[in-house]
C-alpha cells in the first residue's frame, strides 16, 4: 500500500495536518506493528495515545485513536496524521527506516555484546621523569607501546579520547578502540589517574594546549602513581638521566647520620642524604633505589633532610644556646634510631628520665606546693627553672606537663603554687593528690597533714516519746560545737559534698557515717534554739518518719508508740463487716492511723473501688459526736446522701444546698447530724 501526501491531506483539515506533521518531526511516533494493510503506533502527546489505521486498495479504510479529539469527532486526528507520515517515510526509504526504540534497543544490546566479547589487552610502559630546580621538583609522565617502544605521540589527545571513549590510533599498526581493546589492570589504574589529572588541568583554561610526548602531573598525583609502578613496565628518569632497573622497596633507606659533640658545638652530618621524590618523604630515592618509607622514619629524618636541602648542605653546627635547642628538640627524636651514630654527647648532656618531688605546706586555710624535677643529680624547679647551665639537660616536657596538670587550679606565687578556696582544696585532696602520689615523691608539712578528709563527726540522734504529755522529741549528742553543727546543716541544705571544720579538716558529707542523721536534722528543721538545748519537739506525725530511719536510735517509749500505731484496728458499724472488702478495711485502718498521729491524708484509689464507703465506715466508727463535713461537686451531693443512707441508714445526714438564705438557715444548727454535705459555693 502506497501512502501519499494527498492521501493524508484529504483525510483531515489543514490544521490537523499541520499539527500532525509537527508531531512527526518532534519524533513522537513509535510504530509498533507494520503490515500491508494496517499499522499500529503509540504517540507521545499530552498523554500516551494508541492509534490504528487499516488500509484498502482505495486508501484509508478505517482508523482509531484513544485521544479525546478522535473519541469526540470520530475523524482523523493529528496523532493519526503523524503515524501515517512516519510510515510514508519508511516506505519511501525502502523499509530501511528504523524506529527510535529499535535504535535504542540496538545500542543497548550492542553495548552488552561488546562487554562480553573478548578484547585485545594492551600493556603500555610508563616513564616518570623528575626534574630538580633548586629544592623544587617537577614531574612528567610519558607512555610507550611494544614492540617498538617509541613514545606515544599526542599523549594528551589519547587521554582525551580515553575519557570520551573514542578510538585513537597509536601508530600505523595499533589502535585503541574502546569496544575492542582494553588495558591491563594496573595500566588502567595509572591511565585513569593520568586522565583525571589532565582533565582537571585542561578545564582551567579554554585555550589549553595539549602536550604531545608527556603529560605534566603534580606531587599528589605522583604519590598515587608510584605504588602502581611496581606492577608495570616502567622507567625512572631523574634530570634527563635514565635510572635503569630501578627497584622499589617497601622499607626505609639505610642513611647514616653522624652526631659529634664537643664543648663548643654539636655537629649533625649527613654525607649522602638522597632525594625526597615527594615532599613528605614518603617516596625517597637513595643510592639508585626508590623507598616507600614509614611514618616513623619520616618524622625523625625529614626535618634534618629539609634543613640540609634548603641550603644544599651536608652538615649543621649547633653552638651556644642552639646546643640546648638540639638537646631538647632534636636529640629526643633521633636518639636510638637506626643509622644514627653519636659521639661525645654523654660528656655535655644529661639525658635521664626525671624523678618528680612535690612539697606541700598549709597556712591560713590555703595550701602551697613546690614542684621539682630531678634529672640525674640536677634538680629543676618547675615550671621555669633552666638548670645550672653546667650541662645540657634533655627535659621530658611531656612528663613535666603531666605533673603540672594537677596544679591547674593553683595560682603562681614566686616559685611556689598556691591554692585558695575550700571547694578547690577539697577537690585537690580527694581527686588530684591520690593520683599525684603515684607519679611523684610527696612530702608534706605538719600543718598540711591537718587538712584531712574525715568520715566521722561524732554525732548521734535518738527519737523519744513522753506518753504522759504526748510529746515527741528528736535528741542529739555530739562533741562538735553548736556553730559547727549549724554550719554542717547549712552545707547539707546547700547540697555541698563537704563541710570544713574549725581544725581545717573536711567532713565528707556524702560518705561520712552520720550523713543520714544530718539529712534528718536538716529535714526536721533544727533551729538555733533546738541546737542549744540538744533536742527538738516534733508533731506526732513525724513518728513514722523517724521510725523509718535506721540510723536514728529509738527509746522504749517511742517504740511502744510505733507499735500502738501499727496495731490500730479500724472501728466501724458491725453490719459493714460483711460489706467491706479486705482492701477497704485496710484503707479504713490507714485513715485511723493517720488520725491517731494527727496526719491528714488523701485516699487515692481508682474510680469504682469504694472510696465513699471507706470514708462512711471510718466516720461512723469514730463516733466523735460531732458532724463530719463532706464538700463535693454539686453533681455528687445527692450521690453521697444516697450512699450514706444505703450503707448506714442510722446515720443522720444534712444536705446544705439551695439559695444562700436557705443554706444559712440550715447551718445554724448542725450539732445533731453525723454528716453535713455541701458543695464548693457554700
Amino acid at each position: 500500500m502506497k501512502i501519499t501526501d494527498n492521501m493524508i491531506k484529504n483525510s483531515c483539515s489543514a490544521t490537523i495536518y499541520r499539527r500532525g506533521i509537527e508531531y512527526f518531526r518532534e519524533g513522537r511516533v513509535h510504530l509498533r506493528k507494520r503490515a500491508e494493510n494496517m499499522i499500529n503506533a503509540v504517540i507521545d502527546g499530552d498523554e500516551i495515545y494508541n492509534i490504528q489505521v487499516k488500509f484498502s486498495e482505495s486508501g484509508i479504510e478505517s482508523c482509531m485513536c484513544t485521544c479525546p479529539y478522535f473519541q469526540t469527532m470520530d475523524t482523523v486526528c493529528k496523532h493519526i496524521v503523524a503515524a501515517l507520515k512516519q510510515r510514508q517515510i519508511e516506505l519511501e526509504e525502502g523499509g530501511g527506516y528504523v524506529d527510535e526504540d529499535d535504535k535504542l534497543a540496538g545500542i543497548l544490546c550492542g553495548g552488552y555484546s561488546a562487554i562480553r566479547a573478548p578484547k585485545e589487552v594492551l600493556y603500555p610502559s610508563f616513564t616518570l621523569s623528575v626534574s630538580k630546580s633548586g629544592a623544587a621538583l617537577s614531574y612528567n609522565v610519558s607512555m610507550s607501546f611494544s614492540p617498538t617502544g617509541a613514545k606515544l605521540q599526542g599523549i594528551e589527545n589519547f587521554l582525551d579520547s580515553y575519557i570520551n571513549k573514542k578510538e585513537f590510533r597509536i601508530d600505523k599498526h595499533l589502535s585503541y578502540e574502546p569496544g575492542k581493546t582494553e588495558f591491563g589492570k594496573y595500566q588502567t589504574q595509572i591511565i585513569d589517574i593520568l586522565a583525571e589529572s589532565y582533565e582537571n588541568r585542561s578545564a582551567l583554561s579554554q585555550y589549553y594546549q595539549k602536550s604531545v610526548y608527556q603529560t605534566s602531573v603534580g606531587e599528589r598525583t605522583v604519590g598515587r602513581i608510584l605504588p602502581l609502578l611496581g606492577h608495570v613496565d616502567f622507567h625512572f628518569v631523574l634530570d634527563s638521566m635514565n635510572l635503569h632497573s630501578l627497584a622499589i622497596r617497601d622499607e626505609n633507606p639505610d642513611i647514616l647520620i653522624d652526631v659529634n659533640a664537643s664543648d663548643e658545638e654539636i655537629v649533625v652530618e649527613v654525607s649522602e642524604r638522597g632525594l625526597a621524590i615527594t615532599r613528605s618523604g614518603e617516596w625517597f630515592l637513595y643510592e639508585g633505589e626508590l623507598y616507600h618509607t614509614s611514618v616513623g622514619w619520616r618524622n625523625y629524618f625529614m626535618p634534618i633532610y629539609n634543613a640540609l636541602n634548603s641550603e644544599s648542605r651536608t652538615y649543621i653546627s649547633f653552638k651556644g644556646t642552639n646546643r640546648i635547642n638540639f638537646a631538647t628538640e632534636v636529640l629526643p627524636e633521633v636518639k636510638g634510631r637506626h643509622g644514627v651514630v653519636m659521639q661525645g654527647l654523654e660528656d655535655i648532656i644529661v639525658d635521664e628520665k626525671p624523678v618528680f618531688e612535690v612539697y606541700f605546706d598549709s597556712a591560713n586555710n590555703n595550701i602551697t606546693a613546690v614542684v621539682l624535677a630531678r634529672y640525674g643529680t640536677i634538680p629543676m624547679r618547675l615550671p621555669e627553672d633552666k638548670g645550672s647551665g653546667e650541662k645540657i639537660v634533655v627535659r621530658d616536657y611531656d612528663a613535666e606537663s603531666d605533673i603540672l596538670s594537677h596544679f591547674d587550679r593553683f595560682e603562681r606565687n614566686g616559685n611556689a603554687f598556691v591554692l585558695y578556696g575550700d571547694g578547690d582544696i577539697y577537690d585537690f585532696i580527694t581527686l588530684e593528690l591520690p593520683v599525684l602520689r603515684l607519679k611523684a615523691k610527696v612530702a608534706v608539712s605538719q600543718s598540711f597533714e591537718g587538712i584531712r578528709i574525715t568520715e566521722a563527726a561524732g554525732l548521734s540522734l535518738s527519737a523519744s516519746f513522753d506518753p504522759e504529755n504526748r510529746l515527741l522529741e528528736a535528741d542529739f549528742e555530739t562533741e562538735l560545737t553548736v556553730e559547727e553543727v549549724r554550719g554542717i546543716l547549712n552545707s547539707v541544705r546547700l547540697r555541698r559534698r563537704y563541710h570544713r571544720l574549725k581544725d581545717g579538716s573536711f567532713l565528707d558529707l556524702i560518705h561520712c557515717k552520720e550523713s543520714r542523721l544530718f539529712s534528718v536534722m536538716e529535714y526536721l528543721d533544727f533551729d538555733d534554739e533546738d541546737l542549744l538545748r540538744g533536742y527538738k519537739r516534733l508533731p506526732m506525725y513525724q513518728a513514722l518518719y523517724l521510725e523509718s530511719v535506721s540510723d536514728v536510735k529509738k527509746t522504749e517509749e517511742f517504740m511502744m508508740l510505733i507499735e500502738s500505731v501499727h496495731s490500730i484496728e479500724p472501728v466501724y458499724p458491725s453490719h459493714l463487716d460483711n460489706i467491706l472488702r479486705d482492701y477497704q478495711k485496710d484503707g479504713t485502718a490507714w485513715m485511723k492511723q493517720l488520725s491517731t498521729l494527727g496526719f491528714g491524708g488523701i485516699l487515692a484509689d481508682d474510680m469504682g473501688l469504694g472510696k465513699t464507703l471507706q470514708v462512711i465506715a471510718y466516720v461512723m466508727g469514730e463516733n466523735t459526736g460531732k458532724p463530719s463535713l463532706v464538700v463535693t461537686p454539686s453533681a455528687l451531693i445527692y450521690n453521697w446522701m444516697n450512699e450514706i443512707n444505703r450503707f448506714t441508714p442510722e446515720a443522720k445526714v444534712l444536705v446544705v444546698d439551695g439559695p444562700k438564705d436557705e443554706r444559712e438557715t440550715l447551718v445554724e444548727d448542725i450539732s445533731g447530724y453525723d454528716f453535713v454535705i455541701t458543695s464548693y459555693p457554700m
